[in-house]
């Protein structure tokens, strides 16, 4: 797929409050921009990767997240010496 980074998949074993997952299995495609994505996933093979998904998962849902660096400064609690 054009412009993909990254590709995880993840198994869904459990739920907060200790009932059945809401959905079996996560997926993270990772792109280089919010504004590649669509342009890879509306590609032949993104459409294509989506058209062999559709029946096994009928039901899923697709989420945008922004991953940013962010660096925090930490204080030292003990000191070990």
């Amino acid at each position: 797929m054009p412009g993909l980074r990254r590709y995880t998949i993840g198994k869904v074993v459990g739920s907060p409050d200790g009932g059945p997952p809401a959905w079996c299995w996560v997926n993270e495609l990772w792109f280089d921009s919010l504004e590649s994505a669509p342009a890879a996933l509306n590609s032949s093979v993104g459409v294509a990767a989506s058209d062999g998904l559709t029946p096994r998962g009928r039901d899923f849902t697709v989420v945008f997240v922004i991953d940013q660096d962010v660096r925090l400064a930490l204080r030292r609690l003990y000191d070990y010496r």
